[in-house]
């Protein structure tokens, strides 16, 4: 093998001085993805479990209560899709599954 070129050898150089970053860089995105992947099955469940009784309660104030439930979870899910997209990629299934099909079939995901 040669000597490396001036641009081989500027590349090489980069490479090196990024590989900590990137080191890093890598395993803050694997602990976001498990800490995305963990979020995943309780949000399903109190999604579910929330919209479920909220279809079978009249009182008023418990639904307000259960609809407060029901926002917040939705405005963690996006969170918890944009986690897994930072190791695994943007293309995720966002499904909400009743967590008696988490039991028929694994979950897709992060």
């Amino acid at each position: 093998m040669g000597k490396p070129d001036g641009q081989e050898r500027d590349r090489m150089l980069l490479t090196s001085e990024e590989e900590p970053y990137n080191s890093h860089l890598a395993l803050w995105r694997a602990k976001m993805s498990g800490l995305a992947q963990e979020m995943g099955t309780p949000l399903n469940v109190i999604l579910w479990r929330a919209e479920s009784l909220l279809e079978r309660i009249d009182d008023e104030t418990a639904q307000a209560a259960l609809q407060s439930i029901i926002r917040q979870v939705e405005r963690l899910i996006p969170l918890r899709q944009q986690l897994c997209a930072l190791d695994h990629g943007p293309e995720i299934n966002s499904h909400v599954s009743a967590p008696e099909d988490l039991a028929e079939r694994p979950q897709a995901g992060c």
